[in-house]
Parts: C-alpha cells; structure tokens; sequence
C-alpha cells in the first residue's frame, strides 16, 4: 500500500511600524519668544499590521489507499466474490492481492459423461462445463471458471478454487484453517477415518473439502493377508494438505 505525505508551511511575517518623530516653532508676544519642541509620534497601523500577521502552521495531509477486501477462503467462493461471480471480477481482485498469475490456461471438455458434466476427449479429466479456464498463482492457489460451449472469457463465471503446496499463511478461511493447519489445533474439522494410504479427507466445519495428510499412522494400508485397513491417526499427527470448494476439473484416472 502506499501513503502519499504532502506538507504546506505558512512562513510567520512581521510588520514594524516606526513612528515620525518632528519639532515645530511657536512665535509668543512682541517682548518675549518661546520655542516649543513638540515631539509626535504617528499612531501605528493596526489594521495593516493585523492583515500582515498570521499565525505559524502547519497543515498535513496523509492519503491512504484503502486495502482490497481480504480473500478469505469459502466454501460458496472467495473473499467478496461468491461462486458464479463474473471471471474479470474476480481476477482483478485476485491480481490486486496476489500479483499477476503464473499460468491462465483455457480447458475443453467436448464429450458428455452421461451424468450432466464433460470430459476431455481421452476421458482423463471430466469438469462441470463444457469450456474452463485454470488460473493458478505459483503459492499454489487456483481458481476455476466455467461456461457453455459458445462463452467467452467475459463470460465465464467461478466454478470453485483450489489451494494447496504453500506453507506461508497467505490464504486461510474466516477461522484460520489453511495449509498445514494440524486437525488438534482446528477441532471444528472434520476427518474421516480411512484413505489412500497416509492421505486423508475430511472438512472444515462450514464444508471446504480438506486432503489431509497423517504424519504418524497411515489413514489407510493393507495387511499381510490382503486386507484393507482403515484407521483414524492422532489428532496432533494430521495436517491441512490441500483445500478446494465448488466444481474444479477432476482427475478421472486416480487409484485411490
């Protein structure tokens, strides 16, 4: 943010009125002469000396720009802006905190998966529209457009965002839940035992979906006999891994 300082000094003047000083002749009887020294002193001029004075001040004036709203993390958007929110938008409040993205990629999902979304033609990724566009930032959070087949870029609106790989604070949801956050220190999170092997899922208490990780016990893992085990690891073991809300494209080939 910047301030901008602008300083005005009135110089203090002074007005010094001197006064005349004269001697004049008075002529007495025809038998005696008197000489009268009369001393005169011209009044001061008041009224052109209160004109000239001013008192010495000085006047600051500060400008303050007043800071972008706070992007804090939803689960129905982001800072001011709710899901559906026109894309220029939100990227502009987006850019304005963040800085300029790192990779603004448009995405297509021609081919219908028979349940209302679209995939990519090799099937890989399947997203809630037909025409998206990933804008990411290099601490890890993206947001996600969507639109018809025929909308333009003006015409797209925020389907979701992701966030996930930075340990700096910088995004966090209205109760301070971001990445790395441990579940002992966040006890409205959800976390469900079971996983893909030390990855966990859960949610925050107002519904941001959580990919946890456990540094202690596995969430899930397979015994010598083949079976599948779910466990449920110590709270001060398990962290915020990556957070996302809404329709982002989804990966369709995952094993877990």
């Amino acid at each position: 943010m910047t301030r901008r300082m602008s300083h005005c000094l009135l110089a203090l003047s002074g007005l010094a009125v001197l006064g005349a000083c004269t001697t004049s002749p008075s002529v007495g009887s025809a038998t005696t002469s008197t000489v009268t020294d009369a001393t005169t002193t011209a009044p001061a001029d008041t009224t052109s000396t209160t004109d000239s004075l001013a008192a010495a001040t000085t006047t600051t004036t500060e400008t303050t720009e007043a800071p972008a709203p706070a992007l804090t993390l939803r689960v129905d958007g982001i800072g001011a802006f709710d899901l559906g929110s026109p894309a220029p938008d939100v990227l502009g409040a987006l850019t304005a905190h963040l800085g300029s993205p790192d990779t603004d990629e448009p995405r297509f999902y021609p081919a219908p998966d028979g349940s209302g979304g679209y995939t990519t033609p090799d099937g890989e990724f399947g997203f809630v529209q037909s025409v998206g566009r990933s804008v990411c930032w290099l601490l890890g959070f993206c947001a996600e457009f969507g639109g018809g087949v025929a909308a333009s870029d003006a015409q797209l609106q925020l389907t979701g965002w992701s966030y996930g790989g930075d340990t700096s604070g910088e995004l966090s949801t209205a109760d301070g839940i971001t990445i790395g956050t441990l579940w002992s220190d966040a006890p409205t999170m959800t976390v469900r035992p079971g996983g893909c092997y030390s990855q966990g899922y859960g949610e925050t208490g107002d519904g941001i979906r959580l990919t946890l990780q456990s540094n202690g016990i596995p969430f899930s893992e397979f015994d010598s006999g083949g079976n599948y085990l779910e466990h449920l690891p110590d709270s001060a073991d398990v962290e915020v891994f990556s957070m996302d809300a809404g329709d982002i494209p989804a990966f369709l080939f995952a094993d877990c």
